[in-house]
């Protein structure tokens, strides 16, 4: 009889990368459990066209909104495991924690960030499996005495992530006169996410959002500076484009910082993305461009599945994830920004520019790792699911 499996992810609508986390997701399942019907207990509302997204790509998945309770008792006597999916520092505890306490049946976590393990002790030495996004969380869970018998590194289900918008993509770079192969794409990112502008329900009190906004006001002008010395060197030394995309959706706020003070000779080569988009439109367009230069951690990932070279621009206020990038071989392609420069930045793309090929050899290095791990990973799930 077809087992079913439990799928917390889809934490929210307003980051391409954390929309990618599910289909990424769902696309292993896919492949080592073929019979197996999924149940994705969604995060947040999939709004933005991301259920449109998934439903479109796996129409057997059965998605469970947050809030239906009847649904999810449901999904919870029917389901023989709770999968949590990729995220930082172990976002869906509580429904895991819920999951565990209600049933005693078997959960696990697959390509999961964990920095606070203290908070969870219990939980997750109540784990059958832990696979980590990077090994430095296998190191804070030794450090914690965690017990549950199966931790390994297992990278960020993006990194499974195969789904194309390509006519979405090419009709983007009509609007925008990119040309395949003669553009660069470089997203920004403030050192905080300021959720209190995109959430009405953020929970933050006054002095939190006080501190982020002067944090980002001390931080933001140096950072975009940096940025937008990679655009006049990339225009300079290459005479092609530069498209300015986002990760999330605040992002596009940041684009006139990075264009405004560019030379006009500059500025005229840049474009600007206009409203927001999906993580399958943004690979495609990865996919046909020259690579991408982000201070997000997930756009480099599709990046890198379409086979483009990509630069994480690392800021040490985002978590512990960026390891993922040093374990799968690319440590000369993950800067922390506030070590290099502008011109340190612009020298990497443009030594990678400049070798197509050997770009090319550390882009599928770097992948046939990614895929080997999470073969290791999915098939101990799989034998797991089959004992069940």
């Amino acid at each position: 009889m077809p087992k079913t499996i439990l799928l917390r992810s889809g934490w929210q609508t307003v980051n391409i990368g954390d929309i990618a986390h599910t289909p990424g997701a769902l696309a292993l399942i896919r492949q080592y459990m073929p019979n197996a019907h999924v149940i994705l207990w969604a995060s947040r509302r999939l709004d933005r066209g991301a259920g449109d997204l998934l439903r479109r790509t796996f129409p057997d998945v059965e998605i469970v909104d947050a809030g239906n309770e009847v649904a999810l008792n449901s999904a919870f006597d029917r389901a023989d495991l709770f999968i949590h999916g990729s995220g930082s520092n172990f976002p869906g505890r509580l429904q895991a924690n819920r999951w565990h306490e209600a049933t005693g049946k078997p959960f696990g976590l697959l390509g999961v960030t964990v920095e606070r393990p203290e908070e969870s002790v219990d939980l997750l030495n109540a784990a059958s499996f832990i696979f980590t996004r990077e090994t430095a969380s296998l190191k804070v869970l030794g450090r914690e005495g965690i017990t549950c018998p199966i931790q390994a590194f297992a990278p960020d289900a993006t990194f499974a992530m195969a789904i194309r918008d390509d006519a979405g993509a090419r009709s983007r770079m009509a609007e925008h006169s990119l040309e395949p192969g003669r553009f660069l794409c470089i997203v920004p990112r403030m050192r905080y996410t300021p959720y209190h502008r995109i959430r009405k329900n953020h929970g933050w009190d006054p002095q939190r959002i006080q501190f982020v906004e002067q944090h980002n006001a001390q931080h933001t002008p140096d950072d975009v500076a940096k940025l937008a010395r990679v655009i006049e060197r990339w225009v300079e030394e290459t005479g092609d484009r530069v498209f300015l995309v986002p990760e999330m959706t605040y992002q596009t706020e940041m684009f006139s910082a990075i264009v405004d003070p560019l030379p006009t000779h500059i500025a005229s080569h840049v474009e600007q993305l206009n409203g927001f988009w999906l993580p399958d439109e943004a690979a495609s367009l990865y996919d046909r461009s020259n690579g991408v230069v982000s201070s997000e951690c997930h756009s480099p990932i599709m990046s890198l599945h379409a086979g483009s070279p990509a630069l994480y621009v690392r800021q040490p206020e985002d978590t512990i994830k960026g390891q993922m990038y040093r374990d799968l071989w690319l440590s000369d392609w993950i800067l922390e920004i506030d070590g290099v420069t502008g011109d340190t930045i612009a020298d990497r793309i443009l030594v990678a520019h400049g070798d197509p090929e050997g770009a090319r050899t550390k882009v599928s290095r770097a992948m046939n790792r990614a895929r080997q791990l999470h073969d290791e990973a999915m098939h101990t799930i799989a034998d797991l699911v089959q004992s069940l």
